[in-house]
């Protein structure tokens, strides 16, 4: 369907290999309109969270999931993308 229709698809959360036993990334893929893959970000910045109340559950994203390394930006013909990285705004086509 999209092949006919030209389009891109975005989609992410997929859980990719890490680079170990222990760890995914936690990945978002770019596939253009033939389904070649156009762009792969894995999350940098993973969460953390511990809560004031003891019997609430600790969350720790670092504990199941690597982070990534770099900011991926995808272009195509049709759209340019926006990046927003600490203390400025960078634009592709």
């Amino acid at each position: 369907m999209t092949c006919a229709a030209g389009l891109w698809l975005s989609i992410g959360g997929f859980h990719e290999k890490g680079p170990d036993e222990a760890h995914v990334y936690n990945a978002h893929v770019i596939l253009d309109e033939t389904g070649h893959v156009r762009s792969v970000y894995r999350k940098i910045h993973l969460f953390s969270y511990r809560p004031k109340d003891p019997n609430e559950s600790v969350l720790t994203e670092s504990n199941s999931t690597a982070p990534g390394t770099e900011v991926e930006p995808a272009t195509s013909a049709q759209c340019r993308t926006h990046i927003l990285s600490p203390g400025r705004l960078s634009t592709s086509r």
